[in-house]
């Protein structure tokens, strides 16, 4: 990302908390089959609808089949007693047909004047936001400032990001938390989560 202020050219290297790769997995298998719901859904020309679905917290989709999961929550919508109306809707999960039987912890839908976001809404447990989380961020960017730099910028800022969307990654303050003793080559480093913004080190 390449931002220009001033006359000066700053270079922005923007990079997600990295979660452990089983979650990450999870989480992006919930998503595709939102996803395949929601093209699916559109296909048929479903009335404009928002979609809110969370998942049984550490259920495990490796054996589902994603198409055929979205393809069944798409005709769900579509039929009664799922069709949109006025108004939001609450499925009870052991109404949900198909192969998302059994993985379900709560499906919300409501009718909308244009078509809504369709959103994976998932619990998770929130960490406490220790200065070795945006550290470990940091260590992993360094290595490729030098060839940052040979682009020419006059600064080069790193954003560090906790999606909140995410449930891996959701972070309070920790009591340890120090946002000023977090040293990073950088010129200027942030960490955002979607609440708040820290800038970390000092600013050069």
């Amino acid at each position: 990302m390449l931002i220009t202020a001033h006359g000066c050219s700053i270079g922005v290297e923007v990079t997600q908390i990295q979660t452990p790769p089983e979650e990450r997995e999870s989480y992006s298998w919930m998503e595709e089959i939102v996803r395949r719901a929601e093209r699916a859904y559109l296909d048929a020309g479903g009335p404009p609808v928002r979609v809110q679905l969370s998942f049984l917290p550490g259920t495990n989709l490796r054996g589902v089949d994603r198409r055929e999961a979205g393809r069944s929550l798409a005709q769900f919508l579509l039929d009664p007693p799922g069709s949109v109306h006025s108004g939001i809707s609450s499925v009870e999960p052991r109404n949900i047909p198909g192969p998302l039987s059994g993985h379900v912890l709560q499906l919300q839908f409501w009718s909308e004047p244009d078509p809504g976001p369709w959103q994976c809404i998932q619990a998770g447990p929130v960490e406490a936001l220790t200065d070795e989380v945006p550290a470990a961020a940091i260590a992993r960017r360094t290595e490729r400032l030098p060839a940052y730099r040979n682009k020419g910028f006059d600064k080069y800022w790193l954003l560090i990001c906790a999606p909140p969307e995410n449930p891996a990654c959701r972070f309070e303050d920790g009591r340890n938390f120090s946002p000023s003793t977090i040293e990073s080559p950088f010129d200027r480093t942030f960490f955002y989560d979607g609440w708040q913004m820290f800038e970390l080190g000092n600013r050069k």
